[in-house]
Parts: structure tokens; C-alpha cells; sequence
């Protein structure tokens, strides 16, 4: 078998082209990857797998049609796995990001599914996301779309489209993932959780809703979304042709800074009321990837606690680092203040 993973040196991608390797060794893991948010350093870490295989960078945007289907023709994956994205929900509102956030997240996902299809792949799994829904405890895969942003907006039509593209020789599947959190080489710090967790380590003050402290969000960790990508490529048969939400747990951020605590951290936390899109707090159910036979491994404590200690063990892994990081994060987030 044959496996493409767009955006496979991501933050995400890491997680998910690593678990690809080791689970189907006798398996061609295709990375394409036009390093925008992707690390070349992953690479190495990944590469050490002798059945991973990297496209150049200057032929791995997926924007750009002709270098897909050249890839396509050349690697013919039976697999594609959709993972390149535009993933800041909070900044594509903004005009520009706007169109920029469609083109990526919609039209160029919708053409690299055709382009897949008219190619033979037999599976597309497509990365989508929780945040086309608004407000509500528990929703389920049917409850209403009502996307506060470009993001959200884009990532839901395209699933759409690429949902339709569904038969008997092109099987779809789109995995609508909560909020990506946890601990790997590609770390990021975008999402509140992993500011927080870093944050704290530095002793730098985080800025926090009201709302998010006592109210529960759904949270994805990024081992449980490799393990959900893995689920799918053998259940395709039991998942084709719908979309399924993906939770590793619901917490508030109250328990977050508990589980900080534990590990001897202080979290230094200030409280806002501010209204913006990124104060809205939702939960989602999966229980109907659950009823297929999916079971997270994820708990909040376990994933900040396995995050407090794989930044620990960065900081000492190499000459420099603790500095050239602590610089890196402060010239980021002048002033030292985050909203959830």
C-alpha cells in the first residue's frame, strides 16, 4: 500500500506520519510538504523510518495543480490522507487571510480529491474540523453549521464536496477533529493549552476568558489523532461517505492549570471578559466514531503532563535552546497575554 499525507511534516502531520510508518512498515509513506508550517528537522526524526519518502519542497504545494497530479502520477498512492491546511481559526476573518484561507482550505482540498480520484486512489480521508459548529454541549455529526470563521466556513464546504465524491471505487471520510493539543517534535504553541503549558514553564503571565476557565471545550490530543487516521484507513468501509467527530476529552481550563500544578509549574493566569470569536466554548460527541469501535487514549492529565516534560527535555536536549526559545516566544506574544 501506498500513502500520501499532505501537510506531513506539520504538527499534526508528524504525529500521523510517524504512527503510518510504524504500523504499515511494509507500506510507502509519501510525504508532501511545503514547509509553511512544516519542519525540516521532522524530517530527519521521520526518515529514520526507511519506508517514508519526502516530495521536494518546491513540488508539494497543493495549491498548485500540475505538481499534484505529477505527484500523484508518479508515487499512485491507494491512499491520501488530507491533513495541509490554513489552521489559525482566530486570524482568517482577517481581509486577505480570508481569500487566502479558501483557496487552501476549499478549492485546492476539493481539486486534490478530484485529482485523486480521476488518478485511482481508493481512499481519501479528509482532515476537517469541530469548528463549523457554534455554540451548544455535545454536539452531534447532524446538529446545525454555523461557522464564525473563514476557517471553519472553508473546511466545512469542502468537506462537503469532497463527501460527495463518494462511490464504490473513491471512498471519503472526513474526520472532524477538536482542537489539536499536545506534545511532539513539531510542537505549537497556537492553540491555549500548549500556550499555556509553555507559558507557564517560562513563568510568563496568560491571559484567560472567564468563560473557558469554568466552562468545558472539546480537546483532540495529536496521538489520538494519528490513531483515528489509522482507524480509518481500516474501517474505511464502515466510515465512507460520512464525516464522524473526533474528542480526546471535554475540560475546562481550570483543570488544565490543576494538571500544570501537579507537575510543580506555576501557571500565572490573568482573568478577561472580552467578546470575541475565540471565546466561543462548545462541546462536541463522538460517540458515533465510538460505536464504530474508536477509543481514545487521551486525558487531560496525561497529555499536560507528557507536554510539561517533553518541553522540559527540549530545553536540555541542545546547547542554546532554552534561550533561542524564550526569545522566540516573547518577541511572538508581545504583550505576554493570550485569549481563549
Amino acid at each position: 500500500m501506498k500513502i500520501l499525507v499532505t501537510g506531513g511534516a506539520g504538527y499534526v502531520g508528524y504525529s500521523v506520519t510517524r504512527a503510518l510508518a510504524r504500523k504499515f512498515p511494509q507500506s510507502k509513506v509519501i510525504i508532501l510538504d511545503n514547509f509553511v508550517k512544516g519542519r525540516l528537522e521532522n524530517i530527519a526524526l521521520i526518515r529514520k523510518y526507511p519506508n517514508v519518502s519526502i516530495i521536494p519542497w518546491e513540488k508539494a504545494d497543493i495549491r498548485d495543480a500540475h505538481n499534484i497530479e505529477a505527484a500523484l502520477d508518479e508515487y499512485r498512492p491507494e491512499v491520501v490522507v488530507h491533513l495541509a491546511a490554513i489552521v489559525d481559526a482566530f486570524t482568517t476573518n482577517r481581509e486577505g487571510k480570508d481569500v487566502e484561507t479558501n483557496i487552501v482550505n476549499n478549492i485546492a482540498a476539493v481539486r486534490l480529491a478530484e485529482l485523486s480520484k480521476a488518478r485511482g486512489v481508493k481512499t481519501f480521508i479528509y482532515q476537517s474540523t469541530v469548528s463549523m459548529y457554534s455554540r451548544g454541549e455535545g454536539i452531534t455529526e447532524d446538529a446545525p453549521k454555523e461557522p464564525l470563521s473563514t476557517y471553519g466556513r472553508a473546511k466545512y464546504e469542502a468537506e462537503q464536496k469532497i463527501l460527495a465524491m463518494n462511490d464504490e471505487s473513491f471512498s471519503t471520510t472526513a474526520l472532524r477533529s477538536a482542537t489539536m493539543i499536545g506534545y511532539n517534535p513539531s510542537f505549537r504553541y497556537e492553540t491555549i493549552i500548549n500556550m499555556l503549558c509553555i507559558r507557564s514553564i517560562y513563568g510568563m503571565t496568560t491571559t484567560l476568558f472567564e468563560s473557558a476557565l469554568g466552562n468545558p471545550k472539546s480537546y483532540l490530543s495529536v496521538e489520538d489523532e494519528a490513531a483515528v487516521v489509522l482507524f480509518a484507513i481500516e474501517n474505511i468501509q464502515k466510515m465512507k461517505g460520512e464525516a464522524f467527530n473526533v474528542v480526546s476529552f471535554n475540560t475546562d481550563l481550570n483543570a488544565v492549570v490543576a494538571a500544570i500544578k501537579e507537575t510543580g509549574v506555576t501557571p500565572l493566569v490573568r482573568k478577561a471578559t472580552e467578546k470575541t470569536i475565540n471565546q466561543q466554548v462548545y462541546t462536541v460527541s463522538a460517540e458515533k466514531i465510538r460505536r464504530l469501535g474508536f477509543t481514545p487514549s487521551g486525558t487531560v492529565r496525561d497529555v499536560v503532563h507528557n507536554m510539561i516534560e517533553g518541553i522540559r527535555t527540549r530545553e536540555y536536549s541542545s546547547d542554546g535552546i532554552v534561550n533561542k526559545l524564550k526569545r522566540k516566544i516573547v518577541n511572538a506574544f508581545r504583550p505576554s497575554s493570550i485569549i481563549q
